[in-house]
């Protein structure tokens, strides 16, 4: 049976929500990192990843270059992320963690996983499961609408 236009809606609404409150809950957790979740999001990028361009790294996450470059900027100044040779193209650098960057992601998914494993307790593995499959159809149809 198709989906309510306005179930959908409220669907999108909670994300929407979902994805402001686990960004506060990051950048609180990760503050005396000096670690702000923008920045997380690029570091656990390139910790799945590997070194990878600016530009590369803003389409995988659909955000501008310009955002990017200033996360990488900022990373690169705090010592936790580095600039090396793209040997594929003279003028777009790739972006890599420093040991430090390792290190310091590290411990912030250590964190992670304590609150993660505490709001794990308190939720049903089944509703999880079915909000995650929702979630992931609903980003197929809207990426397929988009290509």
């Amino acid at each position: 049976m198709p989906a309510d236009p306005k179930t959908l809606y409220r669907l999108i609404v909670e994300i929407r929500g979902a994805f402001h409150d686990l960004a506060e809950f990051s950048s609180a957790a990760n503050a005396d990192l000096a670690i702000t979740a923008a920045m997380r999001a690029v570091m656990e990028y390139l910790d799945g990843n590997g070194a990878e361009a600016v530009p590369n790294i803003a389409r995988a996450k659909n955000v501008s270059r310009q955002h990017i470059q200033q996360l990488a900027d900022a990373l690169v100044e705090t010592g936790l992320a580095k600039w090396k040779d793209n040997p594929r193209h003279k003028r777009s650098a790739l972006l890599t963690l420093t040991a430090e960057g390792k290190k310091r992601f590290a411990e912030i998914r250590r964190r992670e996983a304590r609150a993660l494993a505490e709001i794990a307790a308190k939720l049903d593995e089944t509703d999880i499961q079915t909000a995650s499959d929702a979630v992931s159809a609903l980003r197929a149809v809207v990426n397929e609408r988009q290509d």
